[in-house]
């Protein structure tokens, strides 16, 4: 495998240097030479997000024409609009072909989406619906128009609809189980194989969660429209590395670098998706040998800045919580997000059945252990937290 890597890294280079100006100026002798996979990581010039955006035209290949335009949803900063090749997009699909069978899905299976699908044309929206209906066989689920009333449709469709695939944002699938335990609903009909959640952390507690509701397996996902389908999980419960695809590697901080071997029609190399992820040495006991990532940390703007200057991954607030609410007050926090600004934090709560007020006396505590005493801290109890504009559902968000 290392070998195959590296003969398309030697060829996805080749391409990049002799139809890109952005790499004709950065490939010379000394950084494009390397022996093996650990020596390019360390020679070959990193790009970075904002060197994407700086040099979007001159990273195109001008000598492919056809290509297939992927945007990022933008919820972290700036979006970003990639083009990629043909055979990109083929490895992609191929990659979710493969994933899904793992499960026993076949891609065309009936499945359902829920994600941002409505858009500000209302008849395009519905003609779109019933074709990826009829062409696709998937039903669309807009994650916007997710409440108490919808839930009932929603559900209802997806039992008469009878798929076996559900996936969607980790906070989208996660919301929609909230709502059909709160209405006591569940699928009748519907026998679900997997539902797969991608985009967004996804904590063990979740994962039991939706299962318990959904009645079947829920899988990782991992990817990026820029950089295309990194890892998945197989049943076993391992993320493997879509490795015939991408090349991942990772310094000493964590810090992913990512390579699509194929796009050479806007070469992303060495690419630092400001993802912490860990690989593993290990191999899974489901017999497939590809490589491992062990664990996905998140993304750098999701680190705490504590006062001290150190940072701190954000999932510390969600064991916070979970922990301060299931140590005797269940059910007085329904949905939560976490605004920090400098030693400024800001906790949004949506409150619960059983709201209690001494929860916060709780989680302030924790707060001020685990981040530093010098931080301030203002809850404001809101009826609802707001979705980003793609649709993703973050718990916390460093502003500065």
């Amino acid at each position: 495998m290392q070998k195959y890597q590296l003969q398309q890294l030697y060829s996805l280079i080749n391409d990049a240097k002799n139809g890109t100006i952005y790499y004709k100026n950065k490939i010379n002798d000394n950084n494009s030479v390397f022996k093996d996979l650990n020596s390019f990581s360390k020679k070959f010039p990193q790009l970075s997000k904002n060197k994407i955006i700086e040099n979007s035209n001159d990273l195109l290949n001008n000598q492919l024409v056809n290509r297939f335009k992927h945007s990022t949803s933008g919820s972290t900063g700036q979006p970003l609009t990639i083009e990629i090749s043909g055979l990109a997009e083929a490895y992609r699909f191929a990659a979710k072909m493969r994933f899904y069978n793992w499960w026993g899905v076949d891609f065309y299976d009936k499945s359902v989406l829920i994600w941002k699908i409505n858009g500000s044309n209302e008849n395009i929206y519905a003609l779109s619906k019933k074709l990826n209906k009829k062409i696709k066989n998937r039903l669309d689920v807009d994650i916007f128009d997710l409440n108490d009333k919808t839930i009932f449709t929603y559900v209802d469709q997806i039992d008469n609809f009878n798929p076996k695939i559900i996936r969607s944002y980790k906070s989208g699938l996660y919301e929609f189980a909230r709502l059909m335990e709160k209405h006591n609903l569940q699928f009748k009909k519907a026998k679900l194989k997997v539902a797969i959640v991608t985009s967004e952390i996804l904590m063990e507690n979740e994962r039991r969660y939706m299962e318990s509701v959904f009645k079947c397996r829920v899988a990782n996902e991992y990817g990026a429209a820029e950089g295309g389908f990194y890892a998945c999980e197989c049943p076993e419960g391992s993320m493997h590395i879509n490795e015939e695809t991408n090349y991942i590697a990772t310094d000493i901080n964590n810090n992913a670098f990512v390579t699509e071997l194929f796009n050479n029609s806007m070469p992303l190399i060495n690419y630092k998706n400001d993802d912490k992820i860990v690989i593993s040495n290990d191999y899974c006991t489901c017999g497939r040998t590809s490589r491992l990532i062990s664990t996905i940390e998140g993304r750098i703007g999701d680190y705490i800045l504590c006062p001290d200057g150190t940072k701190k991954n954000s999932l510390i607030l969600a064991y916070i919580i979970r922990e301060s609410v299931e140590d005797g007050f269940k059910g007085s926090i329904k949905q939560y997000r976490i605004i920090q600004n400098r030693n400024k934090f800001l906790l949004e709560f949506v409150a619960g059945k059983y709201y209690n007020t001494k929860v916060l006396e709780v989680i302030k505590k924790r707060m001020y252990k685990e981040i530093g005493k010098e931080i301030e801290i203002e809850v404001k109890l809101v009826p609802k937290i707001q979705r980003e504009k793609s649709g993703k559902q973050r718990i916390f968000i460093r502003e500065s």
